[in-house]
Order: C-alpha cells, then structure tokens, then sequence
C-alpha cells in the first residue's frame, strides 16, 4: 500500500516508472503509484481507509529547519457517499425526516412513515433504503454491507455532493471527503481536501521540525469525516 522514496534530496526520488513496462511519469519529475504497481488501478475505499507514502529521513535533520512537501493529485471522479454511522435496527417514527442537498441543488426532504415499514421502531437498512430511494432524485441510497446505509451522488466532478441539511430521523448521516496531508513524526500538518476530480498543488504543505534527528516524512490521502 506504500511506496517508499529511496533517497533525499534527489529528482528521481520518487518515480517508479522503471518498473511499469515503459510507462513514463507525467508532469513532474517523481510519481507515487498508491495501492498498486500498474496506472489504472483502481479499489473500493471506504470512510476511515487511507494510503501513505512515507519516507525515515537518510542523514540528520537540524531542529527548525522547514520540510517542505510539493505534488500535484487529482482527487477520484465521484464523490465520497454519505453514510450513516449508526447500524440497523433504527428507531425511527412516523412523520420524520431528512433533508438531503445533492450535487449543491435545491433540498429534498425524505419523509419516514410507519406504513413503509415492517416495524418503524425497529426499522432494517434495507427498508430505509427504500424509503430514500422512492424519494431522492440525483443519489442513489445503497447498503454498505455491515448494516447501514450509504448515499451516492450520481453525478462525477467538483459538484458532485451529499449533504444533509437537517433531520429528525436518527440515522446519524455524516458526509465524508477526500483528505491530504503531510506528517511529520506521526503528527500531521497542512491538511487540505481534495474535491472530487480536481486536481491540486500541494506545495503549500509545510511543516517545521521542533527536534533534530531523522524524523519520518509521510504523506497521507484519506478519506475522513468533514
């Protein structure tokens, strides 16, 4: 899940071109393939995976000297889903609601009623589900496999979003990003958020080092709560 530099300073510390059956790095001198070997690679994260690529300093480093971290990444196409934090069975009640925004557009209000249900108090994922999706146009609501439901946008770029507004339905809908930052030692610095399919400079990631030695520089994409 990491690849590691193999020396610093140095341009071609981080590329990884060589052993990619002729692939050349684009735009910049050092590419990082994170997850897998070959471009294209592609997994399913979920919220709270990250990747890092860190790096154990080769020489000393005197105390208040600034490490600086400079890249460009281009964020996935589609946003993170906003998923409940809470597991099934919800105890929900007739006449409660969600009001979701999608794709930054005009709210949607979901409403919950009792006739949607086997038991409302008790009420299963799946039958939640339901009740968004028969509501909900731009997101598709889905199961996350261990009990609660997530929602996806439809739509892929920097719009593409979930967010909750308000509501008095108990699920414990939270909206996730993407995150990167830089961390030093284990304590992390310059956090930024990539949007969907943006791409951005993280050059202005900085961090200065309180204590000499041969501190571990990582970077760390994250997909975290907002």
């Amino acid at each position: 899940m990491s690849y590691f530099l193999s020396e610093v300073p140095g341009v071609n510390q981080a590329r990884v071109a060589e052993d990619l059956e002729g692939w050349i790095a684009p735009d910049g001198d050092a590419v990082f393939v994170l997850g897998d070997m070959k471009p294209g690679f592609t997994r399913r994260f979920v919220p709270g995976d990250s990747l890092a690529v860190s790096q154990t300093l080769s020489g000393p480093v005197a105390a208040e000297k600034l490490v600086r971290f400079r890249a460009r990444i281009r964020g996935p196409r589609s946003a993170p889903p906003m998923v409940t934090a809470l597991l099934e069975p919800y105890t929900l009640a007739n006449g409660q609601t969600i009001t979701l925004e999608i794709d930054e557009g005009a709210p949607q209000v979901i409403t919950f009623q009792t006739a949607d249900f086997v038991d409302i108090a008790n009420a299963r994922a799946h039958e939640v589900r339901d009740v968004i999706n028969a509501q909900l146009a731009g997101a598709r609501a889905g199961l996350n496999g261990v009990g609660g439901v997530e929602i996806r946008s439809l739509k892929q770029g920097r719009r593409a979003r979930v967010f909750l507004q308000t509501g008095t339905a108990p699920l414990g809908l939270q909206e996730w990003a993407w995150f990167a930052s830089i961390r030093i030692d284990g304590t992390e610095h310059g956090r930024v958020e990539i949007r969907p399919g943006e791409t951005r400079d993280l050059s202005d990631v900085a961090a200065s080092l309180s204590s000499g030695g041969t501190p571990e520089v990582s970077f760390v994409l994250e997909l975290g709560t907002k």
